[in-house]
């Protein structure tokens, strides 16, 4: 029998990533909202942005206030980089929709036998570094991220700006690049197996299979 040490990722449905939803996944991601099962005495370690030393790791619940603003402050952002950037031949601009996607919500989970034999610091160092690469061959920013032990299974929630340093929308970009112009695609979900799979196979871990 194969030995079970997968990683995977997956990425929420933009159709729950409205405005409210978004902002509603990060407080769950976050743990400023608190479901009533969790494992509290393991605790959740959260980070806000892309690591640079301005938001520390913490396991401190954070203020709901706090995260509110910070993601409006982004997408306020985020709206006037899209309302900017030209477009079409002829360079015109326009306006943000009002149901547009602004961030994009994703999961990293991981083989409970292969989490026997890792860390925890260990699986968020190598966390840190396949979200930066992720988020480098997006063109994007990481907007959150937490890593959550006080569930039954270890795994980490991110979330990821959903637009690009043209101006672009990227999650819809995301596609198997069947009958996608080139300007329509970005990378493959199997791509992103496959980083998830290079980056943490230091710790034993490879990519998850295929459905298809």
């Amino acid at each position: 029998m194969d030995k079970k040490n997968f990683v995977c990722v997956r990425l929420s449905p933009s159709s729950r990533m409205t405005t409210k939803g978004a902002i509603a996944a990060a407080m769950h991601d976050l743990r400023a909202t608190q479901p009533g099962y969790l494992e509290r005495e393991k605790g959740c370690f959260w980070n806000l942005g892309d690591y640079s030393g301005l938001e520390e790791l913490t396991d401190i619940r954070p203020d709901p206030d706090k995260i509110r603003k910070y993601l409006e402050d982004r997408l306020d952002d985020m709206k006037r980089r899209y309302e900017q950037t030209p477009r079409g031949k002829n360079g015109h601009t326009q306006r943000a929709k009002i149901n547009a996607r602004w961030f994009m919500q994703g999961i990293i989970v991981f083989s409970p036998e292969q989490l026997l034999h890792t860390e925890t610091a260990d699986i968020w160092r190598l966390s840190k570094k396949f979200l930066r690469e992720l988020a480098e061959k997006l063109q994007t920013k990481i907007a959150w991220s937490a890593i959550h032990a006080d569930e039954t299974t270890l795994h980490v929630q991110f979330g990821l700006e959903n637009l690009d340093k043209n101006g672009h929308a990227i999650q819809r970009r995301i596609n198997t690049r069947r009958n996608v112009s080139e300007r329509d695609h970005v990378m493959t979900p199997q791509q992103i197996q496959d980083l998830a799979g290079e980056v943490f196979g230091e710790l034993g871990f490879r990519r998850g299979v295929s459905r298809e």
